[in-house]
């Protein structure tokens, strides 16, 4: 679901199920310092959402970073693009273009991991919305809440690249 996997919705419509929306174009590669992972994800949308095409490009750098890069064409103008993730971490929204992500002890005792999400302040504004745990076995293990951070573009460029770099 786009509502928690950095996943984009457009103007409100969200990723469709079932493998007829599968994604496309897929590469994967590996070594002992990096992997990469792109696909082309357009074909996962309904055509309401008027993507035309969107190339992800996710590129780990061991022990480094992970970057996401999205190359996209939308078919019309939108009013909307919206990207969103689920976190069990404390979030602080105070920096333009980063999003810090503080470790926060689970219902489990577990401590959760701590990081940055950087993103374009010039392109998106930041939110972050409390997610109640109403399900009992997810209650078990992250507790009474989790945090939804919500990456909003107003009026979307057509065509655009947009870039998150998470690191520790």
């Amino acid at each position: 679901s786009s509502y928690h996997t950095l996943l984009p919705t457009v103007d409100g419509v969200e990723q469709a199920p079932g493998f007829a929306h599968c994604a496309s174009d897929v590469d994967y590669r590996s070594d002992k310092d990096a992997v990469r992972f792109s696909l082309d994800i357009a074909s996962a949308y309904p055509p309401e959402a008027g993507i035309a095409s969107w190339r992800r490009d996710v590129a780990l750098e061991r022990h480094e970073q992970v970057t996401v890069t999205d190359e996209y064409t939308l078919s019309a103008d939108r009013t909307e693009l919206v990207v969103g993730f689920l976190t069990p971490c404390a979030v602080d929204i105070a920096e333009e273009g980063v999003v810090k992500l503080s470790a926060r002890e689970t219902a489990t005792g577990l401590e959760s991991a701590s990081g940055r999400v950087a993103y374009d302040a010039g392109v998106f504004g930041v939110s972050v919305e409390t997610v109640e745990t109403n399900d009992e076995r997810l209650r078990e293990f992250w507790g009474d809440r989790l945090f939804r951070v919500v990456l909003t573009a107003v009026k979307p460029a057509k065509t655009g690249q947009l870039v998150y770099t998470i690191t520790k």
